[in-house]
């Protein structure tokens, strides 16, 4: 097994491997090598209809989300806090990131950080999670095409981690991720908080080692 740190992962053919195997790949017919596309389109469409009937839309907003596609599923300029006023929508709104943890889980690794961060939010949600939260589903809706897709090469199981550091005011905790891929496409991947306090931006890359070969 070759473990690569989140320096190597981000040069040359190992950035290129961990893009292909975070985003996926495009489904075809007709072609060589084993199949693990995202069959839960069900899945999706359920949660897509759960932010219209759960009012996730401003009442304000007449332009429908689905009808413009995200090209990513996070905002990376966008800061969220933790919501101190009256809640918006918190049952609809844990029920739809329910539904996204389990694409993030099964098929689709790309919204794995997405979904994590959401989810912290699930007690008390605020207009800002909300639209972050229709940025996610506005990027499935334009990526639904997409899928996992192993060719059986290279048949050498590789592992890449990386940490983000303390990145907002309401975070003392760091986020971790990792993949692993065999056969040209994932197997595994996970991005959650870290459970234990980093001094430093190197003290958060080793625990994100650490959490990926656990």
């Amino acid at each position: 097994m070759a473990m690569a740190t989140a320096g190597e992962a981000r040069g040359g053919d190992s950035a290129e491997k961990t893009a292909a195997a975070c985003t996926g790949k495009r489904r075809g017919r007709g072609e060589e090598g084993a199949h693990r596309c995202n069959n839960d389109d069900g899945k999706e469409e359920t949660a897509m209809a759960r932010v219209e009937e759960g009012g996730g839309l401003a009442a304000s907003d007449d332009v429908l989300w689905r009808d413009k596609p995200s090209p990513t599923p996070y905002d990376v300029s966008m800061l969220l806090h933790k919501n101190k006023k009256q809640t918006r929508n918190q049952l609809e709104y844990s029920k739809i990131i329910g539904s996204l943890m389990y694409l993030a889980s099964g098929t689709r690794p790309d919204i794995s950080f997405a979904v994590s961060k959401l989810s912290r939010f699930t007690s008390n949600p605020r207009d800002g999670h909300w639209q972050a939260l229709e940025r996610v589903m506005r990027y499935l809706k334009a990526t639904m095409d997409l899928g996992l897709r192993y060719s059986g090469y290279p048949m050498v199981l590789e592992g890449y981690s990386d940490s983000n550091w303390i990145s907002d005011a309401d975070e003392i905790k760091a986020t971790s991720g990792y993949v692993f891929t065999l056969g040209g496409g994932a197997v595994s991947w996970r991005s959650c908080k870290q459970t234990i306090l980093t001094r430093s931006a190197m003290e958060a890359e080793l625990t994100a080692l650490d959490t990926a070969t656990c």
